[in-house]
């Protein structure tokens, strides 16, 4: 099989879990840390960081340290239409994933310990994602 093929379907295995192409789709956005993720996704900062070693595995992620802090963001911009063309084709019309909390994807927190939630409880988070 050729080598080309290969790795796209590697990349599009790394894509292919919900929660991993929503962080993805985050990432496409601005960059963040695992604090602000698990605030805006509702899951626990671990299992964020596993969802992020898949990506980085895959070679779809680029880190940055900043203090104790790893910032992530995607190392492809291409890979943003590659999303939007997922969402598209699952019938999602909304250009953003954050529904209820778009305003807080906006804000850039490089200080998770003063403002670990960027601005929502992961409660709120957790509920968001529910509606």
């Amino acid at each position: 099989m050729e080598t080309g093929y290969v790795h796209a379907a590697d990349i599009l295995k790394a894509l292919g879990h919900p929660v991993r192409l929503h962080i993805a789709d985050i990432l496409s956005r601005q960059e963040a840390c695992v604090c602000n993720l698990s605030a805006r996704l509702g899951y626990r900062q671990p299992y964020i960081s596993q969802q992020l070693a898949e990506l980085r595995q895959a070679g779809l992620l680029s880190a940055r340290r900043d203090g104790g802090f790893t910032f992530y963001r995607l190392r492809d911009a291409r890979l943003a239409g590659l999303i939007a063309l997922a969402r598209t084709l699952a019938g999602e019309d909304s250009p953003g994933v954050c529904g209820a909390v778009e305003s807080s994807c906006a804000e850039k927190t490089t200080d998770c310990a003063a403002q670990p939630s960027a601005g929502i409880s992961v409660s709120e988070a957790a509920f968001n994602r529910r509606q």
